[in-house]
């Protein structure tokens, strides 16, 4: 097992944009909860005119101003004037400051696993990859453009075609995703609170890596997300457990507990 901490800072001239700064405080996870079951019941397609947008939003009065400039940025270029639904949510969940971004992700995954089959279908992985990119660059300056459909449709075959007959993406495929393909960690770069991120990596069956999902053996480095925020000064590492001390002094630990060896207690 192994691990390492980097610098990151990729999209430097990345900034939320004015009016849409409101949102990194606006709602709780418990609220973003309410959001998401609210736009799944709102409409089928996800596309939002003015009245369904306000009747997703639910926000007071004093936001009318500010809502209008959301409705147009998301709508202005489209001929039938709606806003995407799954853009607008995944958009405002990643700039999110009240979420944590391992929650972000699982939220992102039930999001975009439409039919509640636990697993995203490549079509849909296209859907989310093209609602995240575009979404996020209708709010926040310095962001690249979002590749077209097509390409979008290529990134998901590649990946897919790497999955066994019959796997598909699961959660914990998910995460991986997200946390070893080196776009998608310029993204979490920005929206993520890391900057100076653990990364791990080695055998995991017994979970000593950290990570949010499941693999027995990660071969690439990978975020150690649940360290988001924190400033880690010194790594300790065994066969099956895994210290981390923060510069404030406080110890986290991950991995078996056989014999104690996490010292709160328990085995996991």
């Amino acid at each position: 097992m192994g691990q390492a901490q980097s610098e990151g800072d990729y999209f430097k001239e990345a900034k939320v944009k004015e009016h849409f700064a409101v949102l990194q405080t606006l709602w709780t996870e418990a609220e973003f909860l309410v959001l998401l079951d609210r736009l799944k019941e709102t409409t089928l397609n996800f596309s939002l005119e003015r009245a369904k947008f306000l009747k997703f939003l639910q926000l007071a009065a004093t936001y009318e101003e500010t809502i209008a400039l959301w409705f147009r940025d998301f709508s202005h270029d489209r001929a039938s004037q709606v806003v995407d639904g799954l853009e607008f949510f995944s958009m405002a969940l990643l700039i999110s400051s009240n979420v944590g971004l391992s929650k972000k992700l699982s939220l992102l995954f039930q999001l975009f696993d439409m039919d509640k089959t636990k697993s995203i279908r490549k079509d849909e992985f296209t859907i989310f990859l093209k609602a995240v990119t575009t979404g996020l660059h209708r709010a926040i300056s310095g962001l690249p453009p979002p590749a077209s459909v097509a390409d979008l449709g290529s990134v998901s075959s590649e990946f897919y075609g790497t999955l066994a007959e019959g796997q598909g993406m699961t959660e914990n495929v998910f995460f991986s995703w997200i946390t070893e393909v080196h776009v998608a960690l310029n993204y979490i770069s920005v929206l993520s609170k890391l900057k100076r991120a653990v990364f791990t990596w080695g055998a995991n069956s017994r979970f000593q890596l950290g990570l949010n999902f499941e693999p027995e053996v990660v071969r690439v480095g990978t975020p150690v997300l649940c360290m988001e925020g924190l400033k880690i000064s010194t790594i300790a590492t065994g066969e099956s457990h895994t210290l981390f001390l923060t510069e404030e002094g406080r110890v986290w630990t991950c991995g078996s507990g056989i014999c104690g060896l996490l010292g709160h207690g328990g085995t996991e």
